[in-house]
């Protein structure tokens, strides 16, 4: 999935909100889950409003692609004005991905599943790139989640 602009995100940080996270990294750590917690996790009302709304980013972000893609090779006056609103379109797609993620992250979890949840999306939304799983905090928040999921 390609991914947001530099703008969307220093955006999310001024607002102090969680950015829409990692799509790669947030399935990577769902499929860390035992069975029964996976399956809690991926049918909680929360997980499914956030996965409703990480297909419409990618959407959005593939559909930008597209048309930056084929702007490129052509010069027409009006394809900008095109441009301009995929781009639009991804930024208010990804604004409802992180008020959805910042909603699972601050909410009070009241079950392991829940919290489990809110850390998976915390590190899912904050962490570098896969490469960066080994360092400091995110070796320790997926330790704590190895251990929760124990529970």
């Amino acid at each position: 999935m390609p991914t947001p602009t530099r703008r969307t995100r220093s955006n999310m940080r001024k607002a102090r909100m969680v950015p829409a996270p990692s799509p790669r990294i947030l399935a990577e750590l769902l499929d860390t889950l035992p069975p029964h917690l996976s399956v809690a996790v991926r049918t909680a009302a929360s997980f499914q409003c956030l996965s409703r709304e990480m297909q419409e980013l990618d959407a959005a972000l593939s559909a930008r692609d597209r048309i930056e893609q084929t702007v490129g090779s052509s010069a027409s006056g009006a394809e900008p004005l095109v441009l301009r609103e995929a781009m639009r379109r991804e930024a208010r797609a990804f604004m409802r991905a992180s008020i959805v993620a910042s909603a699972i992250v601050d909410a009070a979890p009241a079950t392991i599943d829940s919290i489990c949840l809110a850390l998976i999306v915390l590190i899912a939304a904050g962490q570098p790139g896969p490469a960066d799983a080994a360092t400091f905090p995110w070796r320790q928040l997926r330790q704590v989640l190895a251990t929760l999921s124990k529970l």
